[in-house]
């Protein structure tokens, strides 16, 4: 049973008559049951659980699920930039990406439509979104020129192949798969999920989240 407000961490609180709980502090009222549900669902982002199969499994709104993902993942952007902030005077090595979903790496003219960013290895991965499109949109070349250009002249700082930046790589293109149909401008928060679920595993994960979330309160 909560003991504490889930807002501001209070330790004072009231059991109503309805099943809530209404903090002697700040005096605001919850929910202990949807609280579960919201620990559920921060547990299912963490396993990687689809949005909707969740919603189907907990049995309640597929909005509600897609809202605290969208949530979580713009907490975890900010947490995954103070984490670099913090160190990024120990960067290791770094290397610059370009993206493209499979189904438009056939046709080179797509090239223009790719997400370009830089990976930084910290001891931790960081990424960082470049302004790819307004960078190269009047590239007078080619896309073949382009991809040829964008090779040779990428940012990078390698030691060597066998490096944490590859695996994360690696680890990138077989998890973006799953997100069908990503818009351009929420491209960085599932890039950041994927940032964050690479350096931590599930446990750490849901500790964090669950920091991020309720900052008032320990479970």
């Amino acid at each position: 049973m909560l003991s504490r407000c889930i807002h501001c961490g209070h330790k004072i609180v009231y059991h109503l008559q309805n099943g809530h709980i209404k903090c002697a502090k700040c005096k605001k009222k919850f929910s202990p049951q949807k609280f579960e549900k919201s620990l559920e669902i921060i547990k299912g982002f963490c396993n990687d659980s689809n949005a909707l199969e969740l919603s189907r499994q907990l049995e309640i709104s597929y909005v509600t699920v897609l809202n605290t993902y969208k949530d979580i993942r713009l907490k975890i952007a900010l947490f995954c930039q103070h984490n670099f902030e913090n160190h990024e005077t120990h960067i290791n090595e770094y290397d610059e990406y370009l993206y493209l979903p499979a189904n438009k790496k056939k046709e080179i003219e797509h090239i223009f439509e790719a997400q370009n960013f830089i990976i930084f290895d910290y001891g931790k991965i960081y990424t960082l979104i470049l302004p790819f499109s307004s960078k190269y949109s009047n590239f007078s070349d080619s896309p073949e020129e382009l991809k040829k250009f964008l090779t040779y002249n990428k940012i990078a700082k390698l030691k060597n192949q066998d490096n944490n930046i590859n695996r994360f790589c690696k680890f990138f293109e077989s998890n973006i798969k799953k997100y069908k149909g990503i818009e351009n401008e929420n491209f960085v928060y599932y890039l950041k999920e994927l940032e964050f679920k690479f350096n931590y595993n599930i446990n750490e994960r849901y500790n964090i989240v669950i920091k991020l979330m309720y900052a008032s309160i320990s479970r």
